[in-house]
């Protein structure tokens, strides 16, 4: 093989990783943002249900075990838990866009390369 034809093959390889790899990324953000999305719904549930039984006290599981806390401590956490996780989609959906961008972009480069090295003809 020639060079140059080496060097084509090396470029074409990097950029089919490069695609390969930001379309995994984008799909562990996507399960990590639909992950956060499901613990701020089973943490407005619990609320909600504790708000309805107006309880004083009730048993907080932390780990093995179980620690009696007041109601209103227990929402106070379930709240902080909630605007940590709504935060974290945040970064998560900004990441997201950054890497559906990527994603294009390499995607993109990679049907370039093909038209240009002339395996598939331009659209």
């Amino acid at each position: 093989m020639s060079a140059p034809s080496e060097a084509l093959q090396k470029a074409f390889y990097e950029l089919q990783q490069k695609t390969v790899q930001t379309q995994n990324d984008l799909q562990l953000v996507t399960q990590q943002i639909n992950s956060s999305k499901r613990e701020i719904k089973r943490i407005e549930l619990t609320a909600d249900e504790l708000k309805k039984e107006n309880a004083e006290k009730v048993w907080e599981g932390v780990g093995k075990m179980f620690i009696l806390n007041t109601s209103q401590n227990y929402v106070n956490d379930l709240a902080q838990e909630k605007s940590q996780l709504e935060d974290s989609i945040k970064a998560l959906e900004k990441k997201r866009a950054y890497l559906e961008t990527t994603f294009e972009n390499a995607k993109n480069g990679l049907n370039e390369f093909l038209v240009r090295a002339g395996l598939v003809a331009p659209n």
